[in-house]
């Protein structure tokens, strides 16, 4: 047991020292092909770079200080650019980028009048020229970083926003209810009034079908039995307004029902929404952490 943990432990460590590693920007001395034999060339890793955002900004790099590009495939050939960091002198630039693990690798050969630099030849100057080399991988390195930053801080925002939209719900939801509530019991205040009503008229109507029978071939039979009808219609309305206020209650309580159980989904989703939110920021964090760690 104590073995297997003390395997993990050192895991993580490895994992963590290749992170950290990665983060690092080292150029290398090295020999390449490019310019036509084989010279003395600079090279360096740019994690989580692609060959088309390293050829692109290679090329918008080598302009600013103003060479004429020339783009073959993977092979980028910069005329007469001036890099005053490290002569006086023009420099014709030879750049290869290529897909590299997690990212790309961009070799750079720097000729000055016919030689390479590099530390066995022009060992003078050779500090300067990696160096340049070096500004460009950090500087874009920084860049790819802050992109994610910047892309983790928008979705950070939408997942607030995403909360906000829930909170919003919740509340409506429950005004709804309150209202709902206030009418059920201004109807049940109505119902007491109208049973009250289909009982008068009940009793109107039971007294008009008693003088109606007393009156039966009678010359005022015919008043009676259209005061008759009269006063059914008028039970018979009031008896199906009682009918649409207790449908309307059923309705209203189950609004209720339905945004209650709306409620509850909704302060579980609002969990997972802050969960996400915090998940979010500890993303931000870490790239914040990962960008400062460039060297």
């Amino acid at each position: 047991m104590k073995t297997n943990q003390l395997i993990l432990i050192v895991i993580a460590f490895l994992f963590s020292a290749n992170y950290a590693f990665a983060q690092q920007i080292i150029v290398k001395p090295t020999q390449s092909n490019l310019g036509g034999d084989l010279n003395h060339a600079f090279t360096v890793f740019i994690d989580e770079a692609t060959e088309k955002q390293v050829s692109k900004k290679w090329g918008s790099y080598t302009k600013k200080h103003k060479s004429k590009n020339d783009s073959k495939g993977e092979n980028i050939f910069s005329d007469n650019a001036y890099f005053s960091s490290i002569t006086d002198d023009t420099l014709d630039i030879y750049a290869k980028v290529r897909k590299e693990g997690t990212g790309c690798e961009i070799t750079v050969a720097f000729n000055l009048s016919g030689t390479y630099i590099g530390y066995e030849a022009l060992p003078d100057l050779s500090d300067d020229a990696s160096r340049v080399v070096y500004t460009f991988a950090y500087d874009l390195r920084k860049e790819i970083v802050k992109d994610q930053i910047k892309d983790a801080e928008n979705e950070g925002k939408k997942r607030e926003k995403a909360y906000d939209v829930l909170v919003r719900k919740n509340s409506n939801l429950n005004k709804e209810i309150k209202k709902f509530e206030q009418k059920i019991k201004d109807n049940e205040k109505e119902l007491v009034g109208l049973e009250e009503e289909v009982q008068t008229a009940k009793e109107l109507l039971e007294n008009q079908e008693a003088v109606l029978a007393t009156l039966s071939g009678s010359v005022e039979e015919k008043e009676a039995r259209a005061e008759y009808k009269k006063r059914k219609s008028t039970h018979s309305s009031t008896v199906k307004k009682i009918e649409r206020k207790k449908s309307e209650n059923d309705k209203l309580r189950n609004n209720i029902k339905d945004n209650s159980r709306d409620i509850k989904q909704n302060v579980q989703d609002q969990k997972k929404a802050q969960k996400k939110i915090k998940e979010q920021e500890k993303v931000i964090k870490e790239l914040e952490a990962k960008e400062k760690s460039i060297k």
